[in-house]
């Protein structure tokens, strides 16, 4: 069984199947209201847009601090080159020491600029950080785009396997929750049988044993299997088995103790032979060990007896 949950929640504006109907996997089971979800993928392309511009905007500041770090550059090699020549006037007393002064003062305050132009570019930098795509704010708008994106794909809740729609009733108006089991589809393309095998007949049994088969609802057929796997434990109490994970197998007797029953999942070995059974349907199953020796025909006997009288009770 496949339990069948939308992934977003929202109110069911379409149904396209009904209970026991057949689907193959990506069939359209049911529809979710799309109108938010459409809105809120809008908003994301509109989010990514501004994130582009925004991004841009980032950048024509980057380039104007380059430009003022460039003019800055230019303005103190120019500086540098007017202060070495004036202080050469001054050495030969052809200009006074006070225009060396204001020489040195300029030179400065040339540096200075150099300075606060380079630390503006940086800012600049560190506020745009990466290019592109690779920018922080692009990748975040992307990635709300894409979610929205998915969270509007999955309005449509379709099937996940080829199988039987079942303990469904869907109708438009329904509120489905996200997470939260809607229907059941049963899987036509694989079965097993679960057998409850007292574990005092489980020391001989080994995984791959042969298993003879039949099904009450094909009864008078024989068909062969195998033994899939053993359980590892059991639940001693129904409440227990409700909140883990153990099987919980039911008591035959209460007046006297009974074997402990493990469950044994038996596999068939040809996809053809699995009978269009319910889950829940009951079988018989024989597992013929490697130390059967002459008890296995008498194991074969009692199930071909046992499917035969099948026609009768």
């Amino acid at each position: 069984m496949v339990g069948v949950a939308p992934n977003v929640s929202g109110t069911i504006v379409s149904v396209s199947v009904q209970d026991n109907q057949a689907v193959h996997a990506g069939d359209l089971l049911f529809k979710i209201d799309p109108q938010r979800f459409e809105v809120a993928l809008k908003q994301a392309e509109a989010n990514l847009s501004n994130a582009v511009q925004s991004v841009g905007a980032s950048t024509a500041a980057l380039s104007a601090a380059a430009a003022k770090v460039s003019d800055a550059n230019a303005n103190l090699t120019n500086e540098r080159a007017q202060t070495e020549r004036i202080l050469q006037l001054v050495l030969r007393n052809d200009a006074s020491r006070a225009q060396g002064d204001v020489a040195r003062a300029r030179l400065a305050t040339a540096e200075g600029e150099l300075q606060a132009a380079e630390a503006s570019l940086e800012e600049a930098r560190t506020r745009l950080g990466p290019t592109n795509e690779d920018n922080p704010q692009i990748k975040l708008a992307i990635a709300q785009y894409q979610r929205a994106r998915i969270d509007l794909n999955d309005t449509d809740v379709k099937a996940p396997i080829d199988g039987i729609v079942t303990n469904t009733v869907l109708a438009p108006g329904q509120y489905a929750t996200a997470g939260h089991t809607v229907g059941t589809i049963i899987d036509t393309e694989g079965g097993w049988v679960v057998a409850n095998l007292p574990e005092n007949t489980l020391g001989n049994i080994k995984i791959g044993d042969p298993v003879l088969i039949t099904f009450n609802v094909e009864p008078g057929k024989l068909l062969e299997g195998r033994v899939a796997s053993m359980a590892s434990g059991v639940s001693q109490t129904i409440a227990s088995a409700l909140e883990g994970p153990l099987p919980y197998v039911t008591r035959r007797r209460e007046w006297l103790r009974e074997v402990q029953r493990i469950p044994v999942r038996i596999e068939l070995l040809r996809r053809a032979d699995i009978p269009a059974f319910r889950v829940g349907s009951r079988a018989n199953v024989v597992v013929v060990t490697d130390k059967a020796g002459f008890v296995a025909p008498l194991g074969r006997v009692w199930l071909q007896f046992v499917s035969v009288a099948d026609y009768v009770f």
